[in-house]
């Protein structure tokens, strides 16, 4: 509470500045950052396929950058974390160019969440209350 008091309070002590809006830097870096994630991407093995190859929760938790497991499960060829980076350097860069690809990752993101949920609820059918506040 300290820090945002001094930071935003009457008195603030540090100078605001005002966002600068740079569309190339922008894309530049939000390109880097995908080429990056493209090439330490993991891969399914080739002997996945059928219900097997479909993973929304996990597909769901690595796109939310949650997946803080580190063993060889089987994932999809999502980078972790994209969405939240173009949502945050949209707003640092104040990009409103892209607001509606914003948009479309924000959507993006509450549907899968909700999908993958659901299909774990369907396929686990645990409905306790453990289950659901955890």
């Amino acid at each position: 509470m300290t820090a945002v008091y001094l930071a935003d309070g009457p008195n603030p002590v540090f100078v605001l500045n005002h966002k600068t809006r740079n569309n190339i830097v922008f894309a530049a870096l939000y390109i880097a950052t995908l080429i990056a994630a493209i090439m330490y991407r993991r891969r399914l093995p080739a002997n996945v396929s059928g219900d097997k190859a479909v993973l929304n929760r996990l597909q769901t938790e690595e796109w939310k950058g949650n997946d803080r497991r580190r063993h060889s499960q089987n994932r999809l060829n999502e980078s972790p974390g994209m969405m939240q980076v173009a949502f945050i350097w949209y707003h640092l860069f104040d990009a409103a160019s892209t607001y509606n690809l914003i948009r479309v990752f924000v959507t993006s993101y509450v549907w899968m969440t909700g999908f993958g949920n659901f299909m774990f609820f369907q396929s686990r059918q645990d409905f306790s209350l453990h289950r659901i506040m955890k």
